[in-house]
């Protein structure tokens, strides 16, 4: 297990380093993570799924070390929230919520590997 006190270590000897474990991990997250969205939408069986799954894109920004991901579709925000009529039917939040743990180790095994691999670990 990594203890964040090791991480921090790391950041302060190996900078450039770690900036690009994290840009290496921001792609890895972006690309596995719209398929995951995808794959919540593929679950919820809407009648135009095939449009709201394929309008589902990542952004990577490297300044501001984030991913997102999202949809242009328009109802959206009406599955992901719900209505007075209807109840949420949350793809984005639902693939988020279980993928954590899996992204968080995707993260470590890029480090550990990559620390590895440079005799540094």
């Amino acid at each position: 297990m990594l203890d964040v006190r090791v991480v921090r270590q790391y950041q302060k000897n190996y900078p450039q380093l770690l900036k690009s474990i994290n840009k290496l991990f921001l792609y890895e997250a972006g690309v596995h993570m719209q398929s995951q969205v995808q794959r919540e939408i593929n679950a919820m069986h809407i009648v135009d799924s095939g449009r709201y799954i394929n309008s589902v894109k990542n952004k990577v920004s490297l300044s501001k070390d984030n991913v997102s991901i999202g949809t242009n579709v328009e109802y959206a925000p009406y599955l992901e929230y719900g209505t007075y009529k209807m109840p949420s039917r949350p793809a984005f939040r639902t693939a988020l919520d279980n993928n954590k743990r899996e992204l968080l180790g995707r993260w470590r095994s890029l480090f550990r590997k990559t620390f590895r691999t440079m005799g540094l670990l």
